[in-house]
């Protein structure tokens, strides 16, 4: 009885220990993609030194706003997410200000294409489900209504000036769970499974980060 209590620990904490390592090595390669992104994009708008010591003197000084902000107990909650939020705001109009106008049509130009190529791949993922699990022409619009929908609530969250930057992540997040539940409840158990089929043979396909 005693072996496989410390057997059942010895696992447990072997699961534990290799869930915290694929959790780390996440978020070490979300940083590194975020990382690599902006250095692209510095260097696709040919951002001068000059420009990039103003930035990076605006993220510090919204960084101590921010500090001093949290510090301060004797504001409502309300009022910290509002003044939070207008740091948020200030800070990204502050930067933008910054670039010239050519930056700025540059800016808005590979935002516009991200979006689309973003667009283009959803619509590519979602075509070969609709082959593959053989939706029917109703899951089908349901599926482009609930996206519809989803879209004006994402926009609506992100023009939400009250809202903290994180308080926008936690409510979009919320609502593409939301738009993604609604879709996979349409579902017959056959097309589930297919689905976890999928994401399966996707998970393979993923290199392996070192």
């Amino acid at each position: 009885m005693k072996q496989l209590i410390t057997a059942t620990i010895a696992f447990l904490l072997i699961t534990v220990a290799a869930n915290a390592q694929k959790r780390k090595c996440g978020n070490e390669t979300n940083g590194n993609h975020k990382g690599n992104h902006k250095k692209e994009m510095a260097q696709k708008l040919q951002i001068t030194d000059a420009q990039k010591t103003k930035i990076k003197t605006i993220k510090e000084q919204t960084k101590k706003d921010k500090t001093a902000l949290e510090a301060n107990n004797s504001m409502t909650l309300g009022d910290y997410k509002a003044k939070k939020a207008t740091l948020e705001q200030n800070k990204a109009t502050a930067i933008k200000n910054i670039y010239t106008p050519e930056q700025t049509k540059q800016l808005e130009t590979l935002k516009a294409d991200k979006k689309a190529k973003h667009e283009a791949k959803q619509q590519q993922k979602f075509a070969a489900l609709q082959q593959k699990a053989n939706l029917t022409p109703t899951q089908v619009s349901m599926y482009t209504k609930n996206k519809e929908n989803a879209s004006v609530a994402i926009g609506k969250i992100k023009q939400n000036t009250t809202l903290t930057k994180a308080e926008k992540h936690q409510q979009i997040k919320a609502v593409k769970q939301e738009n993604k539940q609604s879709f996979l409840s349409s579902l017959t158990p056959e097309q589930k499974l297919q689905v976890e089929t999928m994401k399966k043979e996707k998970g393979k396909r993923k290199p392996v980060s070192k």
